[in-house]
């Protein structure tokens, strides 16, 4: 279950709300605030936002790993690049298996046939492959691709990793072998099946192939030259793409300048905003490396992120790590590049792209030119933007000046408010997962978080001792089930997560009904 993202959206969901000093606390029968949206940047920076702690956090990555190589790029709509950076042997030009990401691709191909009238999202799938039969007949080109189809995901079939076969052979062994897991439209499960099924759609509605389609409708019109599909006449739509983090970033760069490349209109505004869309929200989860509060559209993922709206990123990250993003909100698109054989989810380098992802939303939001402190050095730059410290002095190099940093001799901790952004109970009320932080210099796997259970909200502000309901001590993951805790919502137990990492007392916060409470250490 390390493979969340958050990312990497289904029947229930929760919002997630800040408490005191980083802690944060949840009642699972609240009706939770949503979050404000925080203020975007200013149209003109005073000066250029520094992402050295991305940076850092991308080259620990890959020598504790350790991986061959990695690339963070960073870009607005116009191709201007705002933060690129490679390490190891990466290249913008090295090729790459960037698995889960083709789902965005291959959608975009769907897209184009939509906007030229060869295909509808709602045709069912029946009328082009008629071997689909009884509530597999019902399915529809929306459902294949929004993973809301009934078909089980969870399992490829034999057939997407055979490159001697075809597509239309390999749609006829999902018809005949893959289970319905519910009716079409009911159930979201994640995964590749389904893809298979509406790529084969698009063959015999156009009479082309998948490779002649690719080409026509994405490949040309964007240059691309370097990017393309294994697998031959049965190419694994979902997820054998092989492309380069510049000839992807072409393809973002379109999909964030709403479907034009340069002069050429490669997708329509409608096709965007479709793709863009929650295509799941009546649809209740069964399967998925995402946590049931992330929803689906149609080839990507409407990531939620600690204060910004549901949907303001839009993202298609793969198995081996290769995350590509659009900030809709900041209007910039990023991609974050590794290949991890053994998956980034068994290495927990997602977390690594989460932590990436923002403190490049916090430094692009910091480069209005603020100086917070009057130090002369705006907040964009600043080591300690609060506290005055023109020396810019920062004795354990983790990004955080000796002015502000609780603990400037150990690059290791970190200060509050720093603290995991996020605590949510999926349907259930028995899986808590947090979101974590940002923290310059320290590597995002040597954390350690305490996960602590009552029955009384007070138990975290009253200076009882907590420590006896430590149910996940010093724990290296941002989630934890919780067996012992009644199935089902509106049970009334409270939950703490704590960074072991963290120094420092902290601000007070807000609870979930809009009260201030004073920050408390567990002991």
């Amino acid at each position: 279950m390390k493979n969340l993202h958050h990312g990497p959206g289904f029947e229930c969901r929760s919002n997630p709300h800040p408490i005191a000093g980083g802690l944060r606390l949840v009642l699972i029968a609240a009706a939770l605030l949503p979050f404000a949206a925080r203020p975007g940047p200013a149209s003109a920076a005073a000066c250029s936002p520094d992402f050295k702690e991305a940076d850092s956090l991308m080259q620990t990555m890959v020598s504790a790993t350790p991986l061959p190589g990695a690339g963070l790029w960073v870009f607005d709509a116009s191709g201007v690049t705002i933060h690129q950076r490679m390490f190891g042997n990466y290249t913008p030009d090295s090729l790459l298996l960037v698995a889960s990401a083709s789902k965005w691709f291959a959608a975009a191909v769907i897209m184009a046939l939509v906007d030229d009238g060869t295909l509808r999202l709602d045709d069912k799938v029946s009328v082009y492959l008629p071997y689909f039969t009884g509530a597999k007949a019902d399915m529809t080109l929306r459902q294949l691709f929004s993973q809301t189809s009934g078909l089980d995901n969870r399992t490829d079939a034999p057939c997407l990793s055979d490159s001697t076969t075809t597509l239309d052979l390999c749609a006829q062994q999902i018809a005949q072998t893959v289970a319905m897991i519910g009716p079409p439209g009911s159930l979201f499960c994640y995964g590749n099946n389904s893809i298979q099924v509406g790529g084969r759609m698009a063959e015999v509605a156009s009479g082309k192939s998948w490779s002649q389609l690719f080409t026509e409708k994405i490949l040309t019109p964007l240059g691309l030259t370097s990017t393309f599909y294994f697998g031959g006449q049965n190419p694994p739509i979902a997820g054998g793409l092989i492309t380069t983090m510049k000839e992807y970033g072409g393809f973002l760069r379109m999909i964030l300048d709403d479907g034009m490349s340069g002069a050429t209109r490669v997708l329509s505004s409608a096709a965007i905003a479709e793709m863009q869309r929650d295509q799941t929200a009546l649809a209740a989860f069964f399967c998925s490396p995402a946590p049931p509060y992330v929803h689906y559209g149609i080839g990507e993922w409407r990531d939620v992120h600690y204060g910004m709206p549901d949907g303001s990123q839009i993202s298609s990250p793969g198995k081996f790590g290769f995350y590509p993003w659009i900030d809709t909100r900041r209007k910039v698109a990023g991609i974050f590049e590794i290949y991890d054989s053994a998956g980034a989810a068994a290495d927990n380098l997602l977390i690594v792209a989460y932590q990436v992802q923002q403190v490049i939303r916090d430094r692009l939001d910091a480069a209005a030119g603020a100086d917070s402190d009057g130090d002369g050095i705006p907040d964009c730059l600043d080591d300690c933007p609060t506290v005055i410290n023109p020396s810019q002095a920062d004795g354990d190099g983790d990004g955080i000046g000796d002015a502000c940093d609780c603990a400037p001799a150990d690059g290791r901790a970190w200060g509050v408010p720093d603290e995991p952004d996020m605590l949510i109970f999926s349907p259930g009320g028995q899986y808590a997962e947090w979101q974590l932080p940002p923290h310059p210099g320290s590597y995002v796997l040597d954390d350690r978080y305490d996960l602590i259970r009552s029955a009384s909200a007070s138990d975290f502000t009253t200076g009882a001792s907590c420590a006896g309901s430590n149910i996940a001590p010093q724990t290296d993951l941002i989630f934890n089930l919780d067996l012992a805790a009644p199935a089902g919502l509106g049970q009334g137990l409270f939950y703490l997560v704590r960074a072991e990492n963290s120094c420092g007392s902290g601000p007070a916060g807000h609870s979930s009904d809009g009260r201030i409470v004073p920050a408390r250490s567990c002991p």
